[in-house]
């Protein structure tokens, strides 16, 4: 599959072909999951660079391709396009904190889920249809095309979890995202809800666990080299970690969301 990590987090959460929904879709820690996978994916690209521990900077000199982390990117580092001190309450010209770049991924006008649906679209690995309530009232399905891609995927995140599989770069950072924000349906398939509590702690310490190991992976280190990527392994986890902390902070404050922080009222699962 030749989708970005934001992507990938989105499919995994969207509805499925028999019109079973993921209980992820209104979770708002799901929502900020995928805005950190887009900070992830303009770390990869060096469109960002750490100052300190905790400010995240947009490099002028290389500015996103891809039009959604564009978006993002322009109103995080363009001086005074963005009024941050109404945001923030500081006085700032462009974005500095992880929380200050998570806010605009998520900012109603990025329109982050509409422009990640229409992006699969193109890929043919979701589609929306309109439907009918009551013969009536018109309205918009959105599902995956294939339970059975992700179902072979999610088998493949299971199988790294037990250690019968060696993670890439991008199944690293999808795991680590899900167990940081427990979302453990994207990796575990919808069922995750309907097994019995011991199971479901069973799943979540298996996840935990793996989460926690220390940072060794040959294929991890080897992408990094091919991509030129300054930081190692344990630098990227470290930045991850970071964001990951922010999500978890912000999560925190603003509980179970709906669409209040969805960007553009589209939810975090499907429909």
């Amino acid at each position: 599959m030749d989708l970005t990590i934001f992507e990938k987090l989105y499919w995994l959460g969207t509805t499925s072909e028999k019109g079973e929904t993921p209980y992820v879709k209104y979770y708002a820690p799901f929502l900020y999951a995928v805005a950190g996978g887009t900070l992830m994916e303009m770390i990869l690209q060096e469109n960002i660079s750490w100052k300190g521990k905790k400010e995240l900077l947009g490099l002028i000199k290389n500015p996103p391709k891809d039009a959604l982390l564009y978006a993002i990117w322009e109103n995080c580092t363009i001086p005074k396009k963005v009024n941050w001190f109404w945001r923030s309450g500081k006085k700032q010209e462009t974005a500095q904190t992880v929380a200050d770049w998570l806010g605009m991924a998520i900012d109603r006008k990025i329109k982050l889920i509409s422009q990640i649906i229409s992006s699969l679209e193109d890929k043919k690995m979701i589609i929306t249809e309109k439907k009918k309530f009551l013969g009536i009232f018109t309205y918009k399905s959105t599902h995956i095309t294939s339970d059975q891609t992700r179902l072979n995927y999610q088998e493949k995140l299971q199988k790294i979890v037990s250690g019968e599989q060696e993670a890439d770069l991008t199944d690293f950072i999808i795991l680590k995202i899900a167990s940081a924000c427990k979302l453990y349906c994207l990796v575990y398939g919808g069922q995750f809800s309907l097994h019995k509590i011991s199971l479901q702690e069973e799943i979540k310490k298996k996840l935990t666990l793996w989460a926690q190991q220390p940072s060794e992976n040959e294929e991890i280190t080897n992408t990094l080299k091919k991509i030129h990527l300054e930081k190692d392994l344990e630098d990227l986890t470290d930045a991850l970690d970071t964001i990951l902390d922010a999500i978890d902070g912000i999560a925190d404050a603003i509980g179970d969301a709906g669409d209040s922080s969805g960007g553009d009222g589209d939810g975090g699962g499907g429909d």
